[in-house]
C-alpha cells in the first residue's frame, strides 16, 4: 500500500488502444505523495498493465505480447507466460500461485460501450501457474472487450463479465 504501479507511454501513447501504446514502460510511486516516479522498465517493447503480487514483493505485466515478472524494485525481469501463448492484464490469484489473464482472440461481436455499439473481438480468458508455468485454458470463457479483466474472487474462483463462445 506504499507504492502505486501504473504504466506510462507519455505523449506517444496509442490512443486508440492504450493499453498496447509500442513504448509503453512501467513506473512505480510512492502513495504519499513525496517522491517522484521511478521508471522500471526502458526496453522499447510495450510494457503495460502492471499489477502486484499479494505480498507485494513482484510484479507481472504485459511485455511485447508476453505475460513478464520482476521485482517490486525492476531488477530479475523474466518471462511467466510466453512462447506464442500471448495474454495480458495479468491479475494474480490472492494466495500469489495463479495468474489470470487475458488472450485475443475470438470472433468479432458487436459491444455496446455506453450509447454507442462497436465491433470487438471476444477476448479468452487463461490461467498460469506461477511456479510450474502450466496453463489452465479458459477458452469457453470469453469477454466482449478487454475492458473488464477477470478478477479474482477466491484463490480458485475468477469473476468475468462473459459473454458467450462457440
Amino acid at each position: 500500500g506504499s507504492v502505486i504501479v501504473y504504466d506510462n507511454s507519455g505523449k506517444h501513447e496509442d490512443t486508440d488502444d492504450p493499453q498496447f501504446s509500442k513504448n509503453g514502460e512501467i513506473y512505480v510511486v510512492p502513495t504519499s505523495g513525496t517522491g517522484h516516479p521511478t521508471r522500471l522498465t526502458n526496453d522499447q517493447v510495450d510494457d503495460n498493465a502492471p499489477a502486484f503480487s499479494p505480498d507485494g514483493r513482484q510484479i507481472a505485466y504485459f511485455h511485447g505480447g508476453e505475460i513478464w515478472g520482476m521485482n517490486r524494485s525492476g531488477g530479475n525481469e523474466h518471462m511467466i507466460l510466453g512462447n506464442g501463448q500471448g495474454g495480458f492484464t495479468p491479475r494474480w490469484s490472492p494466495d500469489g500461485s495463479k495468474i489470470a489473464f487475458t488472450t485475443c482472440c475470438g470472433p468479432d461481436h458487436n459491444v455496446e460501450l455506453g450509447t454507442w455499439y462497436t465491433k470487438h473481438p471476444t477476448v479468452l480468458t487463461g490461467v498460469v501457474d506461477v511456479k510450474t508455468g502450466r496453463v489452465t485454458d479458459l477458452s469457453n470463457i470469453g469477454m466482449s472487450t478487454d475492458y473488464n479483466v477477470p478478477q479474482w474472487t477466491d484463490n480458485q474462483h475468477l469473476l468475468v463479465l462473459r459473454v458467450p463462445t462457440h
